[in-house]
């Protein structure tokens, strides 16, 4: 946005061309502040939206390792009827972890 535009923004806003002669300096400086300002809280949203992002993705990353651990816990102990217990008890707590981590919105990785 330039000066020009300011002006043109002020005159559709119900300046008069007098106004904009006396205060165009002032209305221009205006502008820009108003412009920067919008700047600065837009670039407040994509810092807060990335930021949201991140966390889902590292929500995403911990559940993924822990599928990954609960079918290495079915690989090593499906045959073995001894460990079957134990496979299963690691893999009901792996199950409430992440559930319980989900719940309370956090991804673990802090």
């Amino acid at each position: 946005m330039n000066r020009e535009d300011i002006i043109r923004m002020a005159r559709e806003a119900g300046f008069t061309e007098g106004d904009c002669a006396v205060f165009g300096d002032l209305i221009a400086h205006f502008g820009f502040l108003v412009a920067a300002a919008e700047r600065e809280e837009c670039d407040k949203e994509l810092t807060a939206a990335m930021a949201r992002e991140r966390a889902v993705s590292r929500q995403a990353i911990r559940s993924e390792n822990k599928l990954k651990e609960i079918e290495n816990y079915y690989l090593l102990y499906k045959d073995d009827d001894m460990d079957a217990e134990k496979a299963l008890q690691r893999i009901s707590e792996v199950i409430y972890e992440t559930d319980y981590l989900f719940s309370r919105g956090q991804d673990g990785l802090r």
